[in-house]
């Protein structure tokens, strides 16, 4: 019997970890200039876009699959059923939204 099973897709699917590399992936590439352009803190928000709908079709595609009692069979369902079709739960997606705003609007 295992103790510990170690998954990646469900790591994956992971709200908490989304987070984390949302926002640290994000503000990496928000430092990256572009001639005199750069996206700064929002590079966070729009790199998220992009990984919320890169995981969103992950999701999908391990859900309409066979039930095969994976983790990430069960993060997924946990996403598309418990969260009312949404990746990340509304509280804590709520909460990290206070949280951007707060910090864009100090910035400016």
């Amino acid at each position: 019997m295992s103790i510990f099973h170690f998954d990646l897709s469900s790591l994956i699917l992971n709200p908490f970890v989304l987070m984390f590399l949302t926002v640290s992936i994000g503000l990496a590439l928000g430092k990256i200039k572009f001639g005199v352009f750069s996206f700064g803190s929002s590079g966070a928000l729009f790199f998220g876009i992009f990984l919320g709908w890169l995981i969103y079709g992950y999701a999908l595609n391990v859900y309409s699959g066979p039930d095969d009692g994976s983790l990430a069979y069960d993060a997924a369902i946990k996403i598309f059923e418990a969260n009312g079709g949404k990746l990340i739960n509304k509280y804590f997606f709520l909460t990290s939204l206070i949280f951007f705003v707060a910090a864009v609007g100090l910035l400016a």
